[in-house]
């Protein structure tokens, strides 16, 4: 058992936890970047493609 911190969480837990945060990131930011390819392909946005990016 480790626990450096001290906070009661073991220091295992919090890793996968925030290893789990980084993936659900970086898959948010390819989600985005998709959508905004996908946006400004045709170098106009038009308002219901704004209200996509809002």
């Amino acid at each position: 058992m480790n626990d450096k911190d001290s906070n009661g969480v073991l220091d295992t837990v919090q890793l996968t936890e925030a290893e789990q945060a980084i993936e659900s990131a970086e898959e948010a930011k390819q989600a985005v970047d998709t959508k905004l390819t996908e946006i400004t392909n045709d170098g106009l946005i038009n308002p219901s493609e704004k209200t996509e990016l809002s």
